[in-house]
């Protein structure tokens, strides 16, 4: 499963994309893309493909979604994850596969994360879930279990949304006593940012994106 994950790069983009047969792979581009663009995909190994982008839909906070498909005389994926036909329900359990890139900035590793379906667009197809995010994951791959234990791809990730705040820094006066004012002023941002907090990450479900069923 984790060996379909793969980087992919189209200008000065960088995300990560899966793949869904031995041609093709899914990932989110935000609209920086057309069809018939160029894009590279590179896998654990580090070898790249070209690819083509033969599929794109991106409307702000509607939908993001792309197919990409290898070039002609490129190595064909040896590993793929089939969409799933069933579109995602409440609470189930969701793996998000991706690249990342190491501490040291020198390499790259497989991510996974889990998580679960937390809440469904009803007029779009996205879903929210709560897993750890990080930069350059746009696209990556998220999957579940379906019956028999097989795992199939339910979406791409899209975006993640954290509203956290970070408190002001307390004041001193002379002497080092610290001011009561700022004291306050941080203890209350401190407590809006533990109530109002908002964290999730946000998911194109591939099964209700209109249209792509002729492309995948």
């Amino acid at each position: 499963m984790l060996s379909a994950s793969f980087y992919i790069h189209l200008g000065d983009h960088r995300g990560n994309a899966v793949a869904i047969t031995a041609t093709k792979a899914l990932t989110a581009l935000h609209g920086k893309c057309s069809v018939g663009d160029k894009v590279k995909l590179v896998d654990s190994s580090g070898q790249d493909r070209n690819a083509t982008v033969s599929y794109s839909q991106f409307v702000e906070n509607e939908v993001d979604i792309a197919v990409v498909e290898v070039d002609a005389g490129e190595k064909e994926f040896s590993f793929f994850i089939p969409v799933c036909a069933k579109p995602v329900y409440l609470l189930q359990e969701v793996i998000v596969i991706a690249r990342k890139s190491c501490l040291s900035n020198r390499e790259s590793s497989i991510y996974a994360s889990i998580g679960r379906v937390t809440f469904i667009e009803p007029s779009a197809p996205l879903f929210q879930s709560a897993y750890t995010c990080h930069d350059g994951l746009s696209g990556a791959g998220v999957i579940a279990t379906v019956e028999g234990g097989k795992y199939h791809v339910v979406g791409v990730h899209v975006a993640s949304h954290d509203n956290t705040v970070t408190p002001p820094p307390i004041k001193k006066k002379k002497g080092g006593v610290a001011c009561a004012d700022s004291v306050t002023e941080s203890s209350l941002s401190l407590s809006e940012s533990i109530h109002g907090h908002t964290s999730f990450a946000l998911i194109c479900e591939v099964n209700r994106v209109v249209g792509i069923d002729a492309v995948i």
